[in-house]
């Protein structure tokens, strides 16, 4: 077999996996902007990368027109081994890092992922309020609560403490006079803000007067108007 023509074909193939691996994570795993936010575009970066050269490379060095049918064949299911071992290895990671809840503590929300939860499942009651079918809930800070709890992460990833987000019970909501002025022309002025804090970067939850999602927005990645 030709090496050249099979490095070709294994490399449209392995960016046809690619584009579709993407798309899933993109659009169902990651929706917008939590890849921007979470920080997740970057091994999401690498494991095409490694996935686009570690296949076709393997390819070029391994094939070899001298050799028979067989040791070609055998060749092939030697690098599919291996290729799909590291794009499985790479999904497996960035499916740790799917968000699975916004948590509303200490006055701002926050990403809660598949590895921060190790397992643990969510009430189906807590979906009353979702942003691209995320739920948001928050942690319950009576004082009763707090008195015997601190404020760590064992709190806000025990989902024993999560209840539904109400409208009522998230003040106070963050002022509109300290969003910058790009976010200030796509937001109304009456609308109730809440802070959403990723790895990477920052945002702004839209509530309407009811308490539901309208819409997020990322702030700019210098503004300081947050501290």
């Amino acid at each position: 077999m030709d090496k050249i023509k099979a490095f070709k074909y294994h490399l449209a193939l392995s960016i046809c996996v690619i584009s579709f691996v993407s798309a899933l994570i993109v659009f169902f795993w990651f929706p917008f902007p939590f890849l921007l936010l979470d920080g997740t575009w970057l091994p999401l970066s690498l494991v095409a990368v490694i996935d686009l050269i570690l296949g076709p490379f393997l390819t070029l060095v391994l094939i070899n027109e001298q050799k028979s049918l067989r040791e070609v064949c055998f060749d092939f299911c030697v690098i599919f081994i291996i290729q799909l071992s590291a794009l499985g290895y790479g999904l497996s990671q960035i499916h740790g890092q799917k968000i699975i809840a916004l948590v509303h503590l200490d006055g701002v929300f926050h990403l809660v992922t598949n590895e921060d939860l190790k397992g643990q499942k969510l009430h189906s009651n807590l979906g009353v309020v979702t942003l691209s079918k995320i739920p948001l809930v928050r942690i319950d800070e009576s004082p009763e609560l707090m008195s015997v709890s601190s404020l760590d992460t064992k709190l806000m990833f025990n989902t024993t403490r999560y209840l539904p987000v109400e409208i009522q019970k998230i003040k106070p909501f963050f002022p509109y006079s300290r969003l910058p002025q790009e976010l200030k022309a796509q937001i109304a002025e009456t609308k109730k803000l809440k802070i959403l804090v990723g790895k990477k970067r920052t945002s702004v939850l839209i509530f309407s007067d009811s308490g539901l999602v309208e819409g997020i927005e990322l702030f700019p990645r210098n503004y300081n108007g947050l501290k």
